[in-house]
């Protein structure tokens, strides 16, 4: 097939739906035979020419595959390097392809939800506490049943407080993958440092991006690399660190297992490592719930690492084929106007504003839905109790 033609299928959705039906039928009989004759292997015993016909579908199978693979898109067939440009900020990153046989290959890609934070946060830092570090608390919610915890002096649940040297703010991204949240975050805050139009300037940052899947990991430490060229490795915590702007801000790369952290939450006993130690301010999360259990991982660990002061931000798009994992999030994180009904003693992280956001499709085609929490600490209460409520912090 021409490369023309191959361009043509890509651009008419029609003609690629046909197609990609008719070739994922085609490896999916591929793989019926092959579990058949697992199961029968007595019928081809009998039969050389049954016996060898799952054999003979090897060569045009593995075709179908590599034509999924360009119907797909560049994703998919290949590493790509591109340049993203949110109001200004430049990021440069690396994706890399994604592999049929590892599903864990898809944190190595840069998805919708990832540009959508991005955006958002470029736009209006201060919304996402990048400037005025120390001022009021934006994301202040009260109502009758229960009231966010935003006044000054509390630490993590789990960490530490903060000594001397600790930085003014501590940006912790979840599933990072390529880094485009984390590294719109540090370009951001260095270029405030640079202009000193901010009182970030005067203030140290830390912004930490987190990633299991490894090779995710390392193209993220790579990411870091190219885009601050001071980026150092430490090989005491296998983590890659930079100072794009001296020493008052720093972004690294770290490994997280949400798994191992959830049980973890259940060990008191056992202490948070570096750079997980001190609580974090802001949090952020993009397309990170694909899995049933992801929410209640990702709840685990916000217990153990976000300030009772700080917030969460999470970007989801609204997929048909994972309407049940995009729910979990609500069943974890109950909305705060609720929280007379949940039963448990202490601060809750909560659900305190969902934004739903539609944006155009890739190549202008058709849109895809988007939806952004806000997750905070909140307390039961009850406002005839608490006067005027809780200060800002």
């Amino acid at each position: 097939m021409e490369p023309s033609e191959l361009g043509s299928i890509r651009v008419d959705a029609f003609e690629q739906a046909y197609v990609v039906r008719w070739l994922t039928a085609l490896v999916a009989q591929k793989t019926t035979l092959h579990d058949d004759d697992d199961e029968n292997d007595y019928v081809y015993d009998h039969d050389d020419h049954d016996q060898n016909s799952a054999a003979n579908l090897e060569s045009p199978v593995q075709s179908a595959a590599a034509l999924l693979a360009i119907c797909a898109g560049a994703a998919s067939a290949g590493t790509r390097t591109r340049t993203y440009v949110f109001c200004g900020v430049r990021v440069q990153l690396t994706d890399l392809a994604l592999r049929n046989d590892d599903f864990g290959s898809v944190g190595a890609q840069t998805w919708g939800s990832a540009c959508v934070l991005a955006e958002m946060i470029a736009e209006a830092p201060a919304r996402f506490g990048l400037y005025d570090i120390g001022g009021t608390c934006g994301g202040n919610h009260r109502n009758d049943n229960a009231s966010v915890f935003c006044h000054g002096g509390a630490h993590g649940g789990g960490g530490q407080r903060r000594g001397e040297g600790t930085a003014a703010i501590r940006v912790l991204e979840l599933g990072a993958g390529t880094g485009l949240v984390s590294l719109t975050i540090a370009k951001i805050l260095e270029t405030t440092r640079t202009c000193g139009c901010s009182d970030n300037s005067r203030r140290r940052a830390e912004i930490v991006a987190s990633d299991f899947y490894p090779p995710a990991l390392e193209n993220l430490r790579l990411n870091i690399q190219r885009n601050f060229a001071s980026t150092k490795r430490d090989h005491d915590h296998d983590s890659d660190s930079a100072a794009p702007s001296g020493h008052d801000l720093s972004v690294s790369a770290h490994s997280l297992n949400w798994e191992e952290e959830a049980t973890a939450a259940a060990d008191r006993a056992r202490a948070l490592q570096s750079p997980f130690d001190v609580p974090f301010d802001e949090v952020f999360g993009a397309d990170i719930v694909y899995e049933l259990e992801h929410a209640a991982w990702i709840n685990a660990c916000l217990r153990r690492f976000l300030g009772l002061t700080g917030r969460f931000h999470l970007v989801i798009p609204l997929r048909e084929g994972f309407a049940r994992e995009s729910a979990t999030i609500e069943r974890v994180f109950p909305r705060v106007e609720d929280m007379h009904r949940v039963m448990e003693a202490g601060p809750t992280l909560c659900i305190t504003q969902r934004e739903d956001i539609t944006c155009e499709g890739p190549d202008g085609k058709g849109e895809v839905e988007y939806v952004h929490y806000t997750i905070q600490w909140a307390v039961c209460g009850d406002r005839r109790d608490r006067g005027d409520g809780i200060q800002g912090r």
